[in-house]
């Protein structure tokens, strides 16, 4: 039949899983290291990547994962990786590089799990399963409440003027007077270890110091009290001993014996600055912040007091229910508690834990005699458990003066009722008459109150819940969603808005079910909704607050056994309208791999779909499964699914707005995981953590880097279907109007581009296992000077072939291989190929 010319343009993508003889013209069956040139098609070598640190990270462990996380006000910048259970932040921010990464920043409760991060407000949260949430504000982030006092001036609040960020706004420490104090209150969100100050107008220039002390468990006394701090170190002096002579930063030593508490209205770590003299002027601060470690999220309360539901005074003969008397704000109506003594008691209930108790006590009807409150207890079980300092100092009881409890409206601090607040030994009881069960408090006083106190409300703080375990983190609409709980691990627990610490109260709480009671293994943002991922079962969440949180159903038997494969990408997906919502969504599942785009999930990986099924040898076996990680790259509209175990390791990419997947990658050193970061210069790069301690910037360069640091060749290729000479005839038997003609497939050529090296190639007869290396010419040379497309040949004289397969490939330091297609010349042989 004579020789005749065929042509295969590569406008396909890659099916590793079909047989390659059923594949459609211009797609490839095999290849490595090569992604997709454009829309109309082609391959191209994959870029390298460049090294950010060249020392290996904690003893080349694995890089378990990576993170990003920049103070939205600060601008602070930070670049984080998981490895060895330890987190790292980076010396060197994006694209800034180095010799060693950075330094450890937390320990404690990081595990070699891959975790999971988000910004909330000004925080960085993380989890990862191992142990409580962690939080971290970056380098200075703001104290959350700023008080200064002296002996004669009354304590002001500054605490939004020194947190606003404004140049133009004030806290004021006054000079005060010689032989008075002055006081200054800083209360921070979590443990704190300084106080940076920026002050403003005329300093100081007085001898003053500083003396600095933290309310935690005295180590003596065994109570909460006003302990001080070591190794303080004042970057405000000027000139020896004139503390507040410069803008600078007063340090200590952190404790993790500081306590939560509440102070001027504002729960958190406070910090008490004594001045032992007199300042020489008044001292404007324009900015306080502090310096506080990545640790554990405390629980804090979320500002508003709740009713106590239930209030009986004990006169020392009989009980008077007053609950009506001090559940509202009519001071016309009131507990009196006029002529109480040591014999009488106050007894409160509140249906959860109480840290403290708010008293209003009328003005015009105050106690002026000299009693205090000398005793406070909860009922454990089978007793009462009495709370530590008494007498109770004005720290504790707002509403003494000194020498008189109750002679103003003031709040009672009732957290000292173990060493630690968080782990009370309160339990329910039911209480003389009362038939509902409630928590119960016990409070006396240590004298004789006046003839007519009256109380005319009583509310109370509820207890902050301790954190459990918790497997992840997600910032939707400015409220950190946690999953992993140990109560309910079929639903997500909300924080208050823009309060990632606040977990109690009406604005926190936990979400519907997503269903059939499994534990949830992913939350991520998509779009305005969260989309929520079980081992079995998906689902959206919807609503802008807890009052309107809807669940929509996409799916009751797909899910994800791999919570770090999901990625979110915002360009749409292949075939998608111009009208429809562009937001999709990819993970992997124990059956493949799936896309959402807003209806239904939808199965993408048949060409891949080896890697899922159990009776293939490139399954990369069930273990294997959950430890598979994802990322994307937006910029080329990739998502890079990554296997680090079995027979299958590497990375295997879906361009998701082609639709289209790539030949597995393998790189030089072995990437465990990657992250998109917003660089310094405002660009986007993709950074990958390695099995070895390293992390990379990718798309950098056409070579990859040893562990030395030295150039790697990528070797990339590209093997096409298995192509046969078709004759459309219905005369020869068992054709069915085709038949497989006999040929011998006589030249080759392959339209290339590339400034330099060549193309190695192999032809693989009848789909063998093992291709031949064409020797005429050995090498087919890519560059054509001065065009920018080459057309090398080669002659492989390859004889009685039923199929044809041809593998071009480069495996040489600097070289990038781009191929576009290949044209056969094919001398056919004039009877078909009968078995």
């Amino acid at each position: 039949m004579g020789n005749q010319l065929f042509k295969e343009d590569f406008t396909g993508g890659y099916d590793g899983k079909s047989p390659a003889s059923l594949l459609r013209s211009g797609w490839i069956c095999g290849g490595k290291n090569v992604r997709r040139v454009g829309p109309a098609g082609g391959w191209v070598g994959r870029n390298g990547y460049s090294l950010n640190n060249t020392t290996a990270l904690a003893s080349a462990s694995t890089i378990a994962s990576l993170h990003t996380y920049t103070h939205p006000r600060n601008l602070d910048a930070h670049f984080i990786a998981q490895a060895n259970s330890n987190l790292y932040d980076a010396t060197n921010y994006p694209t800034a590089a180095g010799t060693t990464f950075g330094a450890s920043i937390e320990s404690t409760g990081v595990g070699t799990t891959p975790g999971f991060s988000d910004t909330i407000a000004d925080w960085w949260l993380y989890a990862d399963g191992t142990g409580k949430p962690l939080i971290w504000g970056g380098n200075y982030p703001y104290v959350i409440g700023f008080f200064s006092m002296t002996d004669t001036v009354a304590e002001s609040d500054y605490s939004l003027k020194v947190s606003d960020g404004l140049s133009t706004t004030f806290g004021i420490i006054n000079a005060g007077a010689a032989g008075h104090t002055t006081i200054i209150h800083v209360i921070a969100e979590e443990r704190a270890s300084g106080l940076a100050l920026v002050l403003n107008g005329t300093l100081n220039s007085n001898a003053v110091a500083v003396t600095i002390s933290a309310w935690r468990v005295g180590a003596v006394s065994g109570k909460l009290e006003w302990t001080g701090v070591s190794d303080t170190a004042d970057g405000t002096i000027a000139s020896a001993g004139k503390t507040l002579g410069q803008s600078g930063t007063i340090s200590w030593t952190h404790s993790d014996s500081d306590v939560a508490r509440m102070y001027g209205g504002i729960f958190g770590y406070v910090y008490r600055i004594c001045l032992d003299a007199a300042l020489s002027n008044k001292i404007y601060v324009s900015s306080a912040k502090c310096i506080q470690q990545c640790s554990y999220v405390t629980p804090k309360w979320d500002g508003e007091y709740l009713w106590v539901d239930g209030c009986k005074i004990y006169n020392g003969t009989l009980y008077k229910d007053v609950t009506g008397s001090v559940t509202n704000e009519s001071q016309s109506q009131y507990a009196q508690l006029g002529g109480l003594t040591t014999s009488a008691a106050i007894y409160i209930k509140t249906a959860v834990p109480a840290f403290g108790f708010q008293f209003y006590v009328h003005e015009d009807y105050p106690n002026t005699e000299s009693a205090k409150l000398d005793y406070c207890a909860v009922w454990s079980g089978d007793s009462w458990n009495p709370m530590e300092g008494s007498p109770f100092s004005v720290d504790i009881d707002k509403t003494s003066n000194g020498t008189s409890s109750f002679n103003r409206s003031g709040y009672f601090d009732a957290s000292n009722m173990s060493p630690d607040p968080v782990y009370f030994s309160e339990h329910k009881i039911a209480f003389e008459g009362d038939l509902v069960p409630g928590y119960l408090y016990k409070l006396e006083v240590g004298g004789t109150l006046s003839s007519d106190v009256r109380v005319y409300a009583i509310t109370y703080i509820p207890k902050t819940i301790d954190f459990g375990t918790y497997d992840g983190v997600v910032n939707f609409k400015d409220r950190a969603f946690l999953w992993g709980d140990s109560l309910y691990p079929d639903r997500l627990r909300y924080s208050a808005y823009r309060r990632p610490t606040v977990f109690v109260g009406k604005d926190s709480y936990y979400t519907p079910s997503i269903g059939k009671g499994e534990e949830i293994q992913r939350a991520v943002v998509f779009y305005d909704s969260l989309l929520v991922l079980s081992k079995n079962s998906c689902a959206l969440i919807n609503g802008d607050s807890p009052f309107n949180y809807t669940l929509q159903k996409i799916a009751n038997t797909i899910g994800t056994v791999a919570p770090k494969t999901v990625v979110v990408a915002e360009v749409g997906a292949a075939g998608q309208d111009e009208g429809e919502q562009k937001t999709i969504a990819i993970w992997a599942d124990g059956i493949g791999v799936f896309e959402f785009a807003g209806r239904y999930p939808n199965k993408i990986s048949g060409p891949i779909d080896y890697l899922f099924d159990e009776g293939h040898s490139l399954y990369i076996g069930a273990a294997n499964l959950l430890t598979m990680q994802a990322f994307d790259d937006p910029t080329r509209n990739e998502y890079h699914l990554v296997v680090i175990a079995g027979s299958s390791v590497g990375e295997y990419i879906y361009n998701y707005k082609y639709g289209i997947w790539y030949p597995p990658w393998v790189r030089a050193l072995t990437v465990r995981c990657g992250v998109n970061v917003i660089c310094t210069d405002g660009r986007k790069s993709v950074y990958a953590g390695t099995t070895g301690g390293f992390v990379c910037r990718l798309e950098q360069g056409v070579n990859d880097k040893s562990a030395a640091n030295a150039s790697v060749a990528i070797d990339h290729s590209v093997k096409t279907r298995a192509i046969a000479a078709v004759r459309q005839d219905a005369d020869y038997p068992r054709s069915e109007a085709t038949a497989i003609m006999y040929f011998t497939l006589r030249k080759l050529w392959a339209i290339v581009k590339a400034a330099t090296g060549s193309i190695t190639s192999k032809v693989f007869k009848d789909q063998a296992s093992t291709g031949t290396t064409v020797t005429n010419p050995a090498t087919m040379n890519m560059a054509n000077s001065g065009y920018a497309i080459s057309y090398p040949r080669i002659e492989p004289n390859t004889e009685a072939c039923k199929t044809v397969q041809y593998e071009a490939s480069s495996n040489t330091v600097d070289v990038q291989m781009e191929i576009y297609s290949v044209q056969y010349e094919l001398e056919i042989r004039g009877l078909p190929y009968v078995n």
